[in-house]
C-alpha cells in the first residue's frame, strides 16, 4: 500500500503508463478512495496536454556573439578599474567556463553517486509488513513493491513476512522482527546493508562479488552468496541456562538490571564473516555462532573440575583464576552438550557469555586441550574461541598438541582448527608442512592436517597448489605405508572448496587418467561452482563410465548418479546393481552394495542377498562392515542403513535355521551383526530403533533397548515405562529396567 507521497510522485509516471503492472493497480486503488490525491491527478492530467504543445525555442543566429559584446560593454562602461576586474576582464570567457565545468562535474557526480531508485525496490511475496519513517510514530502495511527510504523501520508484528530485494536476495523476517535496510551508492564496494534492530531473519542471498551487510548492536555480518539465519534478541535479564550435569539451573546474579543483546548466526552455505568489537574471523557451513557486547560473566558454586584442578595445580593460579577455569569449563560442556540435544537457545546463551570473558580465557583453554577429553561439540567452541582471541604466539604451543598422540584426538583437531582460525594464511601453511612430514609415525597427524585444510574457503593459491600435488602424490602411490592415509587424500581431495584450487581442479579433471582422482576432483568442482558445473562434469564421467575397469565404472555412475535428476538416476542405480550383481570381484560387490545404500535405494536389499547367497563368510562380513560404516560415520542414510543390517541379520538367521549344523558360520555373522547394533550411538537411528522395541524376535528386542539406552532421549522413558506395564517376561521386564535407568541417568532425569 502507498501513501499520499508516495503515490504524488508516481502521477506522472502513471499517466504516460510508465508503471508496471502491480504499480499501475495500486495507483489506481489509491486513486479511487484518496480524493487530494485525485485532484492532484486531475491537475496533472490538464496541464499535461500544455507542455505536449511545448517547443523548443531557437536562438538567433547571433545570440552568443551579442551577448557576449553586451558583457563587454557593460564591463567598458564601469568606473571600478580595480585590480580584480582587469584581471577578471581580461580572462572573463576562461573563468566562465572553468565555473561552469566545475558545475557541471559536480552534478555528474552527484548523480553517479546517487542511488539508483530501482535498487531501493523490495517486493513483498508473503505475509504483512508495516513501515514506519524517521520519528514519525504511524506505520502503514504494504502489499506488493514498494521503494525504500533509509529511514524506514520495517517490522513484522504477529506474522511472518517475506521481502525480495532488487538482487533477487530473499528476506524471511520472523514475528516481532524489526530491520532498516540501507541501500549503498553506485559506486560503494557493498551491495547495501541490513541493520537488524531485534527478531530473527533468514537470508537467501544471491552470489555477488559485492558484499551484502547484516548490522546489529553486537557487531556486523558480511555476507557474500550465502544462506543464513540471524537472529538479534533482548533480555531483560540473561535467561537461566541449563546445566545437565551440575544438577541444577545457571543464572546471572552480575548483571540484573539493563537489556542484554545477544545476537546469532547459523550458516547453512557459503561465506559469512563475523566482525565483532576488534576481531574479525570467518565461519564455515553448518556453524552457529553466537556474540554479544552486553552480557557479564555468571559466577558458579560448583566444586572444581578435574581440569580446573590441574590449571591450578600446574600454574599455581590462586582462588579468582580457578573459579574462572571451572566456570570456562561448565560453560564449555553446556554449550556443547545443549547444541547436541538441539538446544540452542542455552547453546547461544553459554556461548556468548564465554566470548564476554575475551583473553583471560585463553590459558584455560590451552589447559582443557591438554589434559581433558573434549567432546566434538565442547571442541568446536575450544577452537572457535581460540581463534577469536587467540595469538600467533599459541602456534608452538598448538603444532605440539597436533603432532603429539599423548592427546585426543578431539583436543588435536581442535587445536588444528584454532591454528587457522588465528591467522588464516599462516596457519594453512604450517598445517601444509606438518602434513608433508612423510614419517610412518606421523600418519594421524598427517590425516588431521589434511582434512582440517580440505574445509578451508579461502586458501591462497600458494598453499592449493602444493596442497593438491601432495594429495595426488599420495592417491598415485597408492599408499602403502597405511591405507587410512589413501582414504584421507581422497577424502581431502574430494572436499576441498576453496576458488583458488578451481583452475588445478580442472586441469586434473582433464588431464588425470586415475578414477580416483577424476571424481574427487568433480566433487570439489561441484562444491565450489554447484550445478553449473554439471554439464562440464557429466561429459567426463559419462566417458568414465565406459571403462572397462568395474570399479571405475562403479564409481562414475555413482558420482553421476549424485548430480543427474530423479529420472535418470534410477537407469544410473540399475547399472550400479547389475555391476555389482554380475561381478567376480568381491570388493567390487561390497562396494557397490556400500554404494547403494549410501543412496537410500532399495536395489541394495537385492544386492546383499547377491552376496549372502555366495555363502562366502569374508565377503559377508567385508559387507556388514561397509554398511555398518554408514552409521558410525553418521551419515543422513544411517537409518537406513541401519535397516539393512536388520534384514540381513534375519536372512541369516532365518539361513541357518534350515541348517543348522552346516551353516553355523552363518549364525557367527548374525550375532556379529547383533555386537555391531548394540555398540551404535549414532541419535539419527532413534526413529527407526524405536520401531523395533516390540518386534517379535526377543535377541533384537534385547539389542534394540540396549541402543535405546544409550542414544535415547526424554520421551523414550515414557516408551519404556510403556513397555514395561505391558511386559510380562522376567528377563525382559529386568532388560527393560537397566535400559530405564541407564537412560535416566544419561539424561539425569528423576521421577516427580
Amino acid at each position: 500500500m502507498y501513501n499520499c507521497e508516495r503515490v504524488q510522485l508516481e502521477l506522472d509516471s502513471y499517466l504516460r503508463d510508465h508503471l508496471n503492472g502491480d504499480e499501475m493497480l495500486i495507483v489506481t486503488e489509491h486513486l479511487q478512495t484518496c480524493s487530494g490525491c485525485k485532484e492532484s491527478f486531475s491537475r496533472i492530467k490538464k496541464l499535461s496536454p500544455l507542455l505536449l504543445k511545448w517547443s523548443n525555442v531557437e536562438p538567433a543566429p547571433d545570440f552568443v556573439s551579442k551577448t557576449n559584446q553586451k558583457i563587454d560593454e557593460l564591463i567598458a562602461t564601469s568606473e571600478r578599474e580595480t585590480p580584480f576586474y582587469l584581471f577578471f576582464r581580461r580572462f572573463r570567457y576562461d573563468i566562465a567556463s572553468a565555473v561552469a565545468v566545475f558545475l557541471l562535474t559536480v552534478i555528474v557526480w552527484f548523480v553517479i553517486r546517487a542511488p539508483d531508485k530501482a535498487a531501493n525496490r523490495i517486493v513483498l511475496t508473503e505475509g504483512t509488513i508495516f513501515v514506519q519513517r524517521g520519528d514519525n510514530t504511524d506505520s502503514f502495511a504494504i502489499k506488493g513493491p514498494y521503494y525504500v527510504d533509509k529511514q524506514d523501520l520495517i517490522r513484522t508484528e504477529n506474522q511472518k513476512a517475506q521481502i525480495v530485494l532488487a538482487d533477487k536476495t530473499s528476506i524471511e523476517m520472523d514475528r516481532k522482527t524489526a530491520l532498516h535496510l540501507v541501500f549503498p551508492y553506485a559506486q560503494e564496494n557493498s551491495r547495501g546493508t541490513i541493520s537488524l534492530e531485534y527478531g530473527v531473519v533468514y537470508l537467501k542471498a544471491t552470489p555477488q562479488q559485492k558484499p551484502l551487510f547484516i548490522k546489529t548492536i553486537a557487531g556486523n555480518i558480511k555476507v557474500i552468496g550465502t544462506r543464513l539465519k540471524v537472529s538479534h534478541l533482548k533480555y531483560p535479564s540473561l535467561p537461566e541456562i541449563r546445566d545437565r550435569k551440575g544438577g541444577g539451573w545457571v543464572s546471572d546474579t552480575s548483571n540484573k538490571e539493563g537489556r542484554i543483546e545477544v545476537t546469532t548466526i547459523a550458516l547453512e552455505e557459503g561465506m559469512a564473516e563475523v566482525q565483532w568489537k576488534n576481531y574479525s574471523y570467518q565461519i564455515k557451513p553448518d556453524d552457529k555462532v553466537a556474540f554479544s557486547v552486553s552480557i557479564k560473566p555468571t559466577s558458579f558454586t560448583f566444586p572444581l573440575r578435574r581440569s580446573a584442578r590441574l590449571a591450578e595445580r600446574e600454574r599455581g593460579w590462586g582462588s579468582e583464576a580457578s573459579d574462572t577455569a571451572n566456570e570456562t569449563s561448565r560453560l564449555l560442556e553446556i554449550a556443547g552438550q545443549s547444541l547436541e540435544d538441539g538446544d540452542f537457545d542455552n547453546a547461544i546463551v553459554a556461548e556468548a557469555i564465554l566470548t564476554s570473558q575475551g583473553e583471560k580465557i585463553v590459558p584455560y583453554l590451552i589447559i582443557f586441550l591438554k589434559s581433558t577429553p573434549v567432546r566434538k561439540h565442547s571442541a568446536l567452541y575450544i577452537s572457535r574461541l581460540l581463534s577469536r582471541f587467540g595469538t600467533e604466539e599459541l602456534y608452538p604451543t598448538l603444532k605440539d598438541i597436533i603432532k603429539s598422540q599423548d592427546y585426543y584426538i578431539g583436543n588435536r583437531y581442535a587445536a588444528a582448527s584454532s591454528l587457522v582460525g588465528i591467522n588464516p594464511e599462516s596457519g594453512n601453511k604450517t598445517l601444509l608442512d606438518l602434513s608433508s612430514l612423510g614419517r610412518t609415525e606421523q600418519i594421524d597427524t598427517e590425516k588431521i592436517c589434511l582434512l582440517t585444510l580440505s574445509v578451508q574457503k579461502a586458501l591462497s593459491r600458494e598453499t592449493v597448489q602444493p596442497l593438491i600435488n601432495h594429495l595426488v602424490s599420495i592417491i598415485k602411490k597408492d599408499e602403502k605405508r597405511n591405507e587410512l592415509l589413501l582414504d584421507t587424500a581422497i577424502e581431502t581431495l574430494s572436499g576441498i572448496s576453496s576458488p583458488s584450487a578451481l583452475p588445478i581442479l580442472h586441469s586434473l579433471l582433464n588431464n588425470e587418467s586415475d578414477y580416483r582422482i577424476i571424481i574427487a576432483a568433480s566433487y570439489s568442482i561441484v562444491r565450489i561452482e554447484g550445478e553449473k558445473a554439471y554439464s562440464l562434469l557429466s561429459e567426463r564421467l559419462y566417458n568414465l563410465a565406459e571403462s572397462q575397469d568395474e570399479m571405475t565404472k562403479l564409481f562414475a555412475l555413482k558420482t553421476l548418479a549424485d548430480m543427474e535428476t530423479p529420472q535418470v538416476q534410477d537407469k544410473l542405480i540399475k547399472q550400479l546393481l547389475s555391476i555389482g550383481l554380475s561381478s567376480k570381484d568381491f570388493s567390487v560387490k561390497s562396494e557397490g552394495l556400500y554404494i547403494l545404500a549410501g543412496l537410500e535405494k532399495v536395489q541394495s536389499f537385492e544386492s546383499f542377498r547377491n552376496i549372502i547367497d555366495l555363502k562366502n563368510p569374508d565377503i559377508i562380513l567385508q559387507a556388514i562392515q561397509q554398511v555398518y560404516r554408514i552409521i558410525s560415520d553418521d551419515e543422513s542414510a544411517s537409518s537406513f542403513a541401519m535397516e539393512l543390517l536388520v534384514y540381513a541379520y534375519r536372512d541369516l538367521v532365518n539361513r541357518w535355521k534350515i541348517n543348522p549344523l552346516e551353516e553355523s558360520n552363518l549364525k557367527e555373522l548374525a550375532d556379529r551383526i547383533i555386537v555391531l547394533l548394540e555398540g551404535i550411538r549414532n541419535q539419527r537411528c532413534r526413529v527407526f530403533v524405536r520401531t523395533l522395541l516390540n518386534d517379535n524376535d526377543r535377541i533384537l528386542v534385547s539389542c534394540f533397548l540396549k541402543i535405546i539406552a544409550n542414544i535415547g532421549e526424554k520421551k523414550d522413558i515414557y516408551i519404556l515405562k510403556n513397555m514395561l506395564e505391558t511386559t510380562k517376561d522376567k528377563v525382559l521386564r529386568q532388560e527393560i529396567m537397566f535400559a530405564l535407568q541407564t537412560l535416566k541417568t544419561l539424561l539425569s532425569f528423576t521421577d516427580e
